[in-house]
C-alpha cells in the first residue's frame, strides 16, 4: 500500500477481498479423485444411495485470480438500520485491520438511544474506519467503500460518495414500503441513478 487513491476509488474492492474475477476450467475427475472414502460401485463412489461422482462426469471448478491493488489508504463505512450489528461490524473489522499492522482511525455514527421507526432515515447507524500504512490522523471525510444495508442508508451516505467508489449493497431489504420510507419513487438499483459507482448488488439477509 504505497500510492493515494487519488480523486476516484476504483479499484477499492479487490484490495478489500483479494479477489478480480472467476476463471472456469473443466477437470476430469475420477474414483481416485474423490475426496471421501467409499466403496466402488458401477461407475463412481458410493456416497448414501447415489455414485459419487460418476467417472466420465465433466465438473467446472471456478478458481478466483487475485491481485493486489496498491493503496495509501481506504476509508470504508458500514451502514444499516439501529440493530443491524454495524458498530459490531466495525468492531470486528477494525480488530482485524489492526492485527494486520495498519494504522487506523474509526468514527462511530449511530442514532439516539430512543429507536426511531425500522427502515427511515432516522434510524440509520453507521461506522466509518480510515485504515492505512502509515499514520493517520481522522477517521476519513468521505468514504472510498460504502457497504448499505437498506434504503435509508443508501439515501443517508450515497452523497458522501465519490464517482467510481465501491458501494455494496444488500438487495434484500429493497422493498416497495422500504423505498417508499425514504421517498425513493423508483428503485436505485434499477434507475440509473447510481451508474456513477461500482455497484456490487447482494442478497445479504
Amino acid at each position: 500500500m504505497d500510492t493515494d487513491i487519488g480523486p476516484t476509488c476504483h479499484g477499492v474492492l479487490p484490495l478489500l477481498t483479494g479477489h478480480t474475477g472467476s476463471v472456469i476450467a473443466p477437470r476430469r475427475l475420477s474414483r481416485a479423485s474423490a475426496p471421501f472414502a467409499g466403496r466402488a460401485q458401477g461407475r463412481g463412489w458410493t456416497m448414501g444411495a447415489a455414485p459419487w461422482p460418476p467417472v466420465d462426469e465433466e465438473v467446472n471448478v471456478s478458481t478466483q485470480a487475485k491481485s493486489v491493488v496498491p493503496l495509501g489508504h481506504v476509508v470504508i463505512r458500514f451502514a444499516g438500520d439501529s440493530g443491524d450489528g454495524m458498530q459490531l461490524t466495525g468492531d470486528r473489522f477494525t480488530s482485524e485491520t489492526a492485527g494486520l499492522g495498519n494504522d487506523l482511525s474509526t468514527l462511530p455514527d449511530f442514532p439516539a438511544e430512543i429507536r426511531a421507526p425500522a427502515g427511515t432515515l432516522a434510524g440509520v447507524s453507521a461506522f466509518q474506519l480510515h485504515f492505512a500504512d502509515h499514520d493517520i490522523m481522522t477517521p476519513g471525510d468521505r468514504p472510498d467503500v460504502l457497504v448499505a444495508m437498506n434504503p435509508a442508508a443508501l439515501k443517508a451516505n450515497v452523497g458522501d460518495l465519490r464517482p467510481g467508489c465501491d458501494l455494496i449493497i444488500n438487495t434484500d431489504e429493497f422493498t416497495k414500503r422500504n423505498l417508499e420510507k425514504v421517498g425513493y419513487s423508483s428503485n436505485p438499483l434499477e434507475d440509473g441513478s447510481l451508474d456513477a459507482f461500482a455497484v456490487h448488488d447482494i442478497a445479504l439477509t
